[in-house]
């Protein structure tokens, strides 16, 4: 399972303002970078992307990714429900 998600990354995007569980949040696009993911045959043909996101919420930092194992990034609809998805608890 882990060996399946091991990803290498490289920032292809500019940091972006967003939200993460309701809060003031920054995204930022990568390329994978992937030993496992289909790597395009055609230079190209757009590389497997990811979005993550990074929110600090009473000084403790998250950082949340999504990734596309196939080109470009995942579905719009989906990566607005995942990042929305998303609430912390208080302790």
């Amino acid at each position: 399972m882990i060996k399946q998600m091991a990803m290498l990354t490289k920032q292809t995007g500019e940091k972006k303002e967003t939200t993460l569980a309701g809060q003031p949040a920054f995204e930022v696009e990568y390329e994978a970078l992937d030993l496992n993911a289909k790597q395009p045959k055609d230079k190209n043909q757009q590389k497997p992307l990811s979005l993550m996101r990074f929110v600090t919420i009473n000084g403790t930092s998250y950082a949340v990714m999504i990734a596309n194992r196939g080109p470009g990034l995942p579905p719009a609809d989906q990566v607005t429900a995942f990042f929305d998805s998303f609430e912390v608890l208080k302790k």
